[in-house]
């Protein structure tokens, strides 16, 4: 009798598959990034999740990358809050890997961009949180306007008279669901002076004396008469002109 043996090794070239649920998420309000089993977490939602052909349980790397391209781990049970891309890397025992990339958002007011658009004027109300919406999980602690470097609490923000005209920018605070807060500014608003004075209007009457030089040696002088702040503008001549009269309105 005579014995031989035979090696037996397990070969793996498919690599972990990864379904993201959720592909963009507004992190402004701070969120739990948590791997649990084959799922990754964001706290109590699941944001993606992985398979493998022959491994139960897969390694996991966690990565952020900000604006800048900066790349940072990231640890499970961490709190995000800042913008950037979650990179989610999961590899099999046999150093296998899938790669997943998540969107964060850092968005804590919708609609920011109308305060720009405001009409601000001396001595007028204005609702300064109009077509707001301020991201779920944050609340709004406090609105104030800078001017100048100086930075003003206003106490209705849904009623604020400006009173100087200039530059201002309207900056909201809001607070996390961890007490910390974020500051958002819309900048550079101008306010302008209301204007009480009526437009000065200065009419101009012109006439060719070269129309009516065969016809007469003078032209009539035109009638102005100004009766404030309408203007009433009348114009005599007793001469029939061969061609019609030219009246200029300049204002």
């Amino acid at each position: 009798k005579a014995t031989g043996e035979i090696t037996l090794t397990k070969e793996d070239s498919q690599a972990p598959t990864v379904s993201v649920v959720i592909s963009e998420k507004n992190v402004i309000a701070g969120i739990t990034v948590t791997v649990k089993d084959n799922k990754l977490l964001f706290n109590e939602d699941v944001a993606a999740s992985w398979t493998d052909d022959y491994t139960e349980t897969c390694d996991v790397l966690l990565n952020l990358i900000s604006g800048d391209g900066i790349e940072k781990p990231v640890n499970s049970g961490e709190a995000l809050s800042e913008a950037g891309t979650l990179k989610v890397t999961v590899s099999d025992e046999f150093q296998n890997a899938s790669t997943a990339e998540i969107a964060l958002t850092a968005v804590a007011v919708y609609g920011l961009e109308n305060l720009s658009q405001l009409q601000l004027k001396v001595d007028e109300e204005v609702n300064l949180l109009q077509g707001l919406t301020i991201a779920e999980g944050l609340t709004l602690q406090k609105v104030e306007i800078e001017q100048e470097g100086v930075r003003t609490v206003i106490a209705n923000p849904n009623a604020y008279t400006p009173e100087y005209p200039g530059s201002i920018d309207i900056v909201l605070t809001l607070a996390r669901p961890d007490g910390s807060a974020v500051e958002v500014e819309s900048n550079s608003l101008t306010v302008r002076p209301l204007d009480y004075q009526v437009p000065t209007i200065n009419i101009v009457i012109i006439t060719s004396d070269e129309h009516y030089s065969r016809y007469n040696n003078r032209i009539n002088e035109p009638t102005r008469e100004y009766i404030y702040p309408d203007v009433i503008i009348s114009y005599d001549n007793y001469i029939r002109p061969k061609h019609d009269n030219k009246v200029h309105i300049m204002m």
